[in-house]
């Protein structure tokens, strides 16, 4: 079994860093979107923050692992009130970690399906799904290089 330091890293060893990204949600222009994600205080901490270039919505969120439960919380305040709690078991055998949870109604008017973030070849890909009808349709994605600033 994996030492308790070690598994609450995997998010911020696979994650952490200045990401740059391009934004693409149904029926809307493409946004550019940044993130830092860097350890929080003590050692099971990681704080994300976010922002998109082309209006002021931004957060921030903390991931913590909870290892009674051995998953990982994702908690993410939006500047402007909203707020997700979303939760993840960690990274698939490809890496992929899935995150499930509940959304604000100030933000979201449909189900949430999985958001899934991964990291390959120094790319940071994210999918957003939810269900609609009883399907599975996505909603947007990101792609994100590591940035320099």
């Amino acid at each position: 079994m994996l030492a308790l330091a070690t598994v609450a890293s995997l998010f911020l060893n696979a994650f952490g860093g200045h990401w740059d990204c391009v934004n693409h949600s149904r029926g809307q222009p493409a946004t550019r979107l940044s993130y830092v994600i860097a350890a929080g205080p003590g050692r099971h901490w990681t704080i994300v923050r976010w922002s998109v270039a082309s209006t002021a919505e931004a957060g921030t969120a903390y991931v913590e692992y909870l290892p009674a439960i051995r998953v990982w919380m994702y908690d993410d305040y939006h500047d402007d009130g909203g707020f997700y709690r979303d939760f993840s078991t960690g990274p698939d055998a490809r890496g992929v970690w899935r995150w499930y949870g509940s959304h604000d109604q100030l933000h979201v008017d449909r189900t949430d399906g999985p958001e899934s973030w991964s990291v390959s070849g120094g790319i940071f890909r994210q999918l957003y799904q939810g269900v609609e009808h009883g399907a599975l349709v996505t909603y947007g994605s990101a792609r994100c290089a590591r940035s320099t600033s």
